[in-house]
C-alpha cells in the first residue's frame, strides 16, 4: 500500500512583507541621516 504523505507548503507572505517594510524603514532612516549630516556639517 502506498500512503501519500501530506506535502508541507508554509505560508511566507507575512514575513515576506514584514522584511520589505523593515528594509523600506532602514533605508529611509539611512537617506535621513545621510541628508542630516549635510545639513548640521
Amino acid at each position: 500500500m502506498s500512503r501519500k504523505t501530506p506535502e508541507f507548503k508554509p505560508n511566507y507572505t507575512h514575513i515576506v512583507q514584514d522584511l520589505r517594510r523593515i528594509g523600506l524603514l532602514a533605508g529611509s532612516f539611512f537617506v535621513i541621516l545621510i541628508i542630516l549630516s549635510f545639513i548640521l556639517n
